[in-house]
């Protein structure tokens, strides 16, 4: 038998673009990841040389609609996957978990977070993933189990749903009938990567098998306003930013990770163009 790479969450941004990027020898897991009958099952009628671990529910909108399936997905299902691999695979394994930002505190200002820095989550969400990662760390370490977690700051993608910060942005622009549109609350700052570059980190943090926590962002700050006036010179219409609120950053230091290679590529900024060419041409 073939050693096979495993992927949960195929059907996600991250999922759908790490399997166009694999192509080969891929083992998706369709089942419910909350059952741990249906995990057991994926796990032991296959031999893994790799598992990339994506299935969550995402992002903060989505996952405040219900907290308590929420919770399950992405602790529960990162526990029988975590436990499923112990029972039935090697240690020769590498297995890859997408964690998130949200584990970290919001900064007062532009401070670029190691992954040394203290976790202080600041929804559910991010507590969910913390706790994911934890019994990951506690667990593999425990049985000697290869594992890298990821903790992705700030993407936008075309195929990313209307409950994420740029195509709601792009949606409000595109439906408004209004020549003036008030926006409140965007006074922050966050660190956008090109999607393309979040993938190629993450192929080359397994390829080199990298071990450990790694941040995976640009190193810099991109307002949220910023972005919204960009995607304004598509549409052209009256906007008026109020900030009611403090400036938050969430800002990555990814020193860690370029130390073994990566280097970003591409412009966050291109596929923001990219995003509303496929927007606008759907409508």
């Amino acid at each position: 038998m073939r050693f096979k790479i495993g992927i949960t969450g195929s059907t996600g941004v991250i999922g759908s673009e790490l399997k166009k990027k694999i192509k080969d020898n891929i083992s998706l897991f369709k089942g419910d990841i909350t059952k741990k009958k249906e995990v057991d099952l994926w796990v032991s009628k296959n031999k893994f040389k790799s598992i990339y671990h994506l299935a969550a529910v995402v992002p903060i909108k989505e996952f405040n609609k219900s907290k308590k399936k929420s919770l399950k997905v992405n602790f529960l299902g990162t526990k029988h996957l975590v436990d499923a691999i112990i029972k039935y695979q090697s240690k020769k394994i590498w297995f890859f978990y997408t964690s998130t930002s949200h584990v970290y505190k919001l900064y007062k200002k532009n401070y670029k977070i190691k992954e040394t820095d203290t976790c202080k989550p600041q929804n559910l969400y991010g507590e969910s993933k913390r706790l994911a990662e934890k019994y990951i760390i506690k667990e593999f370490s425990k049985f000697n189990y290869n594992y890298t977690i990821a903790r992705i700051f700030s993407l936008a993608h075309k195929y990313q749903r209307s409950s994420y910060f740029v195509p709601a942005m792009i949606n409000k622009l595109l439906k408004s009938n209004k020549n003036s549109i008030k926006i409140q609350n965007v006074n922050h700052c966050r660190d956008f990567l090109n999607s393309k570059d979040t993938i190629n980190a993450i192929l080359m943090l397994v390829r080199k098998k990298k071990a450990g926590i790694f941040n995976i962002g640009s190193g810099k700050k991109v307002s949220l306003p910023s972005i919204i006036y960009y995607l304004n010179t598509f549409f052209k219409k009256g906007i008026k930013i109020k900030h009611n609120d403090r400036a938050t950053f969430l800002i990555a230091n990814n020193t860690k990770l370029r130390r073994i290679g990566w280097r970003p590529k591409y412009s966050f900024f291109s596929e923001l163009t990219e995003i509303l060419k496929y927007k606008t041409s759907k409508q």
